[in-house]
C-alpha cells in the first residue's frame, strides 16, 4: 500500500466541495466592451479545461457541465512543457462594438483554434506557428484572430479556443480593438528596430577591436551578442515575419542552434577571460561537460521532437550560467578583482535567462517582466561588459589581471586597480554616447527614408520598397493583389486660390480619409509623387478592390476639407488594377494599368473610380468643376 499524501486527499475534498457549488465557485467573468474600449489581458477573464487525450470535439466540449472548467487566475496562462490540449473559453457583452482582435503574444505556440457561433453556425478560426502564413486569417508575427462580428440582436457572445504547442504552453492573450492594436504594434516594431540596431552598433564596434587587438575574449563576445539576438527575433517572431515566412519549422530549431551556440561562446569568452585553461577546477570540468551535453542537444534534435529537447537545453543552459557567475565569483575572492568585474557584467544576462527559463518551466509567474527579462539582460549585459573587455583585452598578455594569489607590493595593484577603472569609465562613456548618436540617427533616417512630411503618411521610396516585397511574396504563394492610384481634382486650382500652406493641409486631410477607410494591417498607403497617393492590397481580388476604392471616393467627396481656416470641397479620382502574378509577370504592369484607368477617370468627367481593362467605370453622384 502506498505512502499516504495530504495533497491528494486535499485534492478529492476540494473536487467535492466544488462540484457541490458549482454556481458559486464557476462564475462566469465577462469582458466587457464598449466604444471606448482599446485592450485588455484576457487571462482573468478565460475558463479552461485540460483535455489530456486531445480526443475532444467542439461538441463534446459545449456539452460539459459547469464545474470542470477551471479559472484562470490574474497573471498569464502558462502551464508549463505539456503535451496536453487545453479548450479555454470567455464571453464578451455590448453593444456595437468595433472590431476585435485576438493576440497571441507568442510566435511559437504550436496551434490555436476559434470558435465562435454566427448565426446558428459554427465558424472556425485557425492560427499558430504550424499553420502557413498564407493560411492564417491575418499575417502577422503573432497569432493573430479576428472575432467573428456578433448578429445586430446579440449583446453577448461565448467563444471557445483550442489550444495545443509542443513548447512551453505559454499564452500571453490579449483582446484589442483593431485600431488600438496596430498603435500599439507600430511602436512595438519602432523599439525593437532601436534595440536590434543598438545589437548591430555593438557587434560592429567589437568586431574592429578584434581585428586589431586578436584577442578571442572579443571573437567570443561578438558569437555570444549575435547568437542571443538571433535567438530574440526567433521569439519575437519578427525573423519569421521577414525572413521565413515559408519556413515554419524554424521557429522551433533556430532557438535551439542559437541557445546551443550561445553556450558555446559564452564558455570560450570564460576560459580565455578567467584564464582556465592552465586550471583543472571542478567548475571548469562542469562547464565541458555542459558544453558538451548542449551540442549533444543538437544533434538529439534530428531524432527527438522539439518538446523533448528544448527542456532539455533550457536546463543545460541555466546550469551552465551559475556555473559561470560561480567561477567568476571565486576567481575574484583568490585575487583576481577582474573575476568580479566579469561576474558583475555578465550577471543580468544570466538572471534573465534564467528567469526566463523558469517562467517556461513554470516555476514563475508568468508576467511583463519575466517576459522581457532575457532581452533587458542582453542590452545590460552588453553595456557593462563591453568596456570592462575592452578595458582587459588592451592588456598585454603577460599584464592581463589574472593572478590568484594577492599582489605583494600594495602601491603597483593600487596604481593597476585605478588604471582599469579609468579605462571602463572612458569606454562606458563612449559607448554611451555612440548609443545616444546611434538612437537619434535610427529616427531621423526613420523619418527621412518612409514618412513623407506633408501629409505624415509612407512616402514613394517606401513604397517602391514594400510593393516590391509584396509583388515577389504574391508571385510565390499565388495570391492576389490590386492597386489603387488616386490623384485629387483639380488641385491646382486650391493652390492657386488658397495659396500652397492651405494645399499641403489639404493633402494631409485627403490622406487621412483614405487612411480611415483602410482597415487591413496589410494595405499599403503612400503619396506616390504631388497630388498623388498609392495604396498597395494584397489578398485582395478586383471586385473587392473596387469595392474599396469607392468607399474611398464617396468619404472623401462627402467630408468637407479643413485648410488654412477654409472649408474645401475636393473630389478624388481613382484608377484600380488587380493581377496574381507569376514569375512571368511584371509589377510596372499593374503600375501601369492602374495609372491608365486613372487616366480614363479625369478623361470622363473625374470623381470616378475606373478598373483597369474592362474600364468599368464607377461614376460620383457629383462631377468635379
Amino acid at each position: 500500500m502506498g505512502a499516504f499524501r495530504p495533497h491528494k486527499l486535499c485534492r478529492v475534498v476540494l473536487a467535492l466541495l466544488l462540484a457541490l457549488c458549482p454556481t458559486a465557485a464557476f462564475s462566469e467573468v465577462t469582458v466587457r466592451v464598449d466604444d471606448a474600449f482599446t485592450h485588455v489581458n484576457l487571462s482573468p477573464f478565460l475558463q479552461y479545461y485540460a483535455d489530456e487525450s486531445g480526443s475532444l470535439s467542439f461538441s463534446d466540449i459545449r456539452e460539459l457541465p459547469g464545474h470542470v472548467w477551471q479559472t484562470g487566475g490574474e497573471s498569464i496562462v502558462t502551464f508549463g512543457f505539456t503535451r496536453s490540449v487545453y479548450w479555454f473559453r470567455f464571453s464578451i457583452e455590448g453593444e456595437g462594438w468595433e472590431p476585435l482582435l485576438l493576440s497571441l503574444r507568442n510566435p511559437g505556440f504550436g496551434s490555436i483554434d476559434l470558435y465562435a457561433m454566427t448565426g446558428g453556425d459554427v465558424q472556425v478560426l485557425r492560427t499558430g506557428s504550424q499553420s502557413a502564413p498564407s493560411n492564417r486569417p491575418l499575417r502577422h508575427r503573432y497569432p493573430l484572430l479576428p472575432l467573428p462580428e456578433a448578429d445586430a440582436s446579440e449583446t453577448r457572445q461565448t467563444f471557445y479556443l483550442r489550444a495545443r504547442t509542443d513548447g512551453s504552453f505559454y499564452m500571453p492573450l490579449t483582446l484589442w480593438s483593431q485600431a488600438a492594436f496596430f498603435d500599439s504594434d507600430d511602436s512595438s516594431v519602432a523599439l525593437n528596430g532601436v534595440y536590434f540596431g543598438i545589437l548591430v552598433v555593438v557587434i560592429i564596434y567589437n568586431l574592429v577591436a578584434f581585428s586589431v587587438m586578436q584577442r578571442t575574449a572579443l571573437a567570443a563576445f561578438v558569437g555570444l551578442i549575435t547568437s542571443f539576438g538571433v535567438y530574440q527575433l526567433a521569439v519575437t517572431g519578427l525573423a519569421f515575419e521577414s525572413f521565413w515566412s515559408r519556413w515554419p519549422g524554424l521557429l522551433e530549431a533556430v532557438p535551439i542552434f542559437s541557445l546551443t551556440f550561445a553556450v558555446l561562446c559564452l564558455y570560450a569568452l570564460t576560459d580565455d577571460v578567467l584564464n582556465l585553461a592552465g586550471t583543472q577546477s571542478v567548475a571548469r570540468r562542469a562547464m565541458q561537460a555542459i558544453v558538451l551535453a548542449a551540442a549533444g542537444c543538437v544533434v538529439g534534435y534530428a531524432f527527438l521532437s522539439f518538446a523533448d529537447i528544448l527542456p532539455v537545453l533550457l536546463t543545460m543552459t541555466v546550469l551552465f550560467s551559475a556555473a559561470v557567475l560561480l567561477t567568476g565569483v571565486r576567481s575574484g575572492i583568490l585575487g583576481n578583482r577582474f573575476g568580479f568585474y566579469f561576474s558583475v557584467g555578465l550577471a543580468p544576462l544570466l538572471v534573465g535567462h534564467m528567469t526566463r527559463a523558469a517562467t517556461e518551466f513554470n516555476l514563475l509567474p508568468a508576467s511583463f517582466f519575466t517576459e522581457h527579462a532575457a532581452s533587458t539582460g542582453l542590452i545590460l549585459m552588453i553595456l557593462m561588459l563591453s568596456f570592462i573587455l575592452a578595458a582587459e583585452a588592451r592588456r598585454p598578455e603577460g599584464r592581463r589581471i589574472l593572478p590568484i594569489a594577492p599582489e605583494d607590493d600594495a602601491t603597483p595593484g593600487q596604481r593597476r586597480t585605478a588604471g582599469l577603472e579609468g579605462m571602463v569609465a572612458e569606454r562606458t562613456s563612449e559607448l554611451e554616447n555612440a548609443l545616444k548618436e546611434l538612437s537619434q540617427a535610427h529616427e531621423i533616417l526613420k523619418e527621412i527614408n518612409t514618412i513623407d512630411s506633408v501629409t505624415g503618411i509612407k512616402n514613394r521610396h517606401y513604397f517602391d520598397t514594400i510593393f516590391e516585397q509584396e509583388w515577389k511574396r504574391a508571385s510565390r504563394e499565388g495570391y492576389a493583389i490590386s492597386l489603387m492610384i488616386l490623384d485629387i481634382d483639380h488641385f491646382k486650382s486650391v493652390n492657386d486660390t488658397y495659396g500652397h500652406l492651405a494645399g499641403d493641409e489639404c493633402l494631409h486631410e485627403v490622406a487621412n480619409t483614405i487612411g480611415g477607410v483602410l482597415r487591413r494591417p496589410a494595405d499599403i498607403l503612400a503619396r506616390y509623387g504631388g497630388e498623388e497617393f498609392v495604396v498597395v492590397l494584397p489578398y485582395i481580388e478586383n471586385e473587392n478592390a473596387l469595392y474599396l476604392a469607392e468607399q474611398i471616393r464617396k468619404r472623401v467627396d462627402l467630408q468637407p476639407m479643413q485648410a488654412d481656416g477654409n472649408e474645401l470641397h475636393v473630389t478624388i479620382s481613382i484608377g484600380v488594377s488587380s493581377v496574381t502574378p507569376t514569375d512571368q509577370d511584371d509589377r510596372k504592369d499593374l503600375i501601369a494599368a492602374a495609372d491608365i484607368a486613372l487616366y480614363e477617370a479625369k478623361n470622363t468627367g473625374r470623381n470616378k473610380v475606373c478598373n483597369a481593362g474592362q474600364l468599368t467605370v464607377h461614376e460620383g453622384s457629383s462631377a468635379a468643376s
